[in-house]
This record gives C-alpha cells, structure tokens and sequence, in this order.
C-alpha cells in the first residue's frame, strides 16, 4: 500500500505575482486548506492530520501539504508546486484519485488563466463520497448478514455471546477490505 502520493506541478504564467498568489490561496481555502506560511516567493498550505485519514469519506480531508514557489523573471512568474499527499490508513479508490486529478487539473488551469472551474471538483467529490458511503453500507450489510446467523448459533448451542461478536467484526473486516481493494487504483 502506498503511503504518500507526490506531485509536482511545474508552470510558467503572465499573471502578477500577487494576484496570482492571492487567487491561490483563495483557491485551496474554498476546499477546506489552510494557509500555513506565506513569504515574498513561496506559499505552504496544509490539510487534514494522519489519524483522520481512516475516518474521513472526502479524500481532501486527507493529510496534504503542498509547497509553492515563485520565481518572477521579467513578466514570467514560474511556479513549482510539490504536492505531498498523506494516504496512510487508505485504500485509494479510483474516485478517490479522480478527486485529486481534478484538484490538479483546475490548480493548473488556475495559474494558467487565473480562472478555475470547481463545478468538476465539487461533482467529483460528491461521487468519491458516495462511493465510500457505499463501502460502508455493504460492509455494514455483511456484519448484520454474518452476526445473525453467528447470534443464533450461539444461542442455539448455548455458545458464549463473545463468539458471534468475534466472527461479525472479522467478517466485516474482510468484507471491507474486500470491497476497499476491488475499488481500489494500486
């Protein structure tokens, strides 16, 4: 399993340094992200924390750092930008990945033309959420499916009530890994 995804983004642009720095931040602050740092050539902005990467439907909650730097030559600004994505505790979905190639795609339109379209992004989440509530609830499904019928043999052969609750929770944890790793891009 992967545990962090790495993309740089290298572009050149005609847009003024501070607009184009202000329509950044802008940007990732309409996602959720925070600026952490600001200075005359460079920007680090920041998502999420490890511990909520297993607990979270949105992949942009994840544990993201993304460093910029500007570089102004004449009416060039050159832009580097790392993207530094934290996939521990995941299993990353193809809408999960889709989500994050639409973050790249309008990041790049973005310092191109200093416009963006978040309509693709917001579609794209909508989906990777649903998805993952999906998982969740044929997960779930399978739990009720096995925990039943372990309840009943338990109460049937005067078994231990431990007994069902062991074979619920490990048949939900194949099933859940079952279904993660079906949908899953690596």
């Amino acid at each position: 399993m992967i545990e962090e995804v790495v993309k740089d983004i290298n572009l050149a642009t005609q847009l003024a340094l501070p607009e184009l720095k202000s329509a950044i931040i802008i940007f990732f602050q309409a996602m959720g992200f925070r600026q952490i740092e600001e200075r005359n050539d460079a920007l680090h902005i920041k998502r999420g924390s490890e511990f909520r990467n297993g607990y979270t439907y949105n992949p942009l909650k994840w544990k993201s750092d993304i460093y910029i730097d500007f570089r102004q030559e004449g009416s060039t600004t050159y832009v580097k930008t790392k993207f530094i994505i934290n996939t521990k505790h995941q299993w990353v979905t193809k809408k999960e990945a889709l989500v994050w190639e639409r973050v790249f795609m309008n990041y790049e339109t973005l310092i191109a033309s200093g416009k963006t379209n978040i309509y693709w992004l917001e579609n794209e989440l909508k989906s990777a959420k649903a998805a993952n509530r999906n998982i969740l609830l044929l997960t779930m499904a399978g739990l009720v499916v096995s925990f039943v019928p372990a309840l009943y043999l338990a109460i049937e052969f005067k078994m231990d009530v431990l007994i069902p609750v062991i074979m619920g929770s490990i048949t939900y944890g194949f099933m859940y890994v079952g279904i993660r790793t079906s949908n899953r891009t690596t």
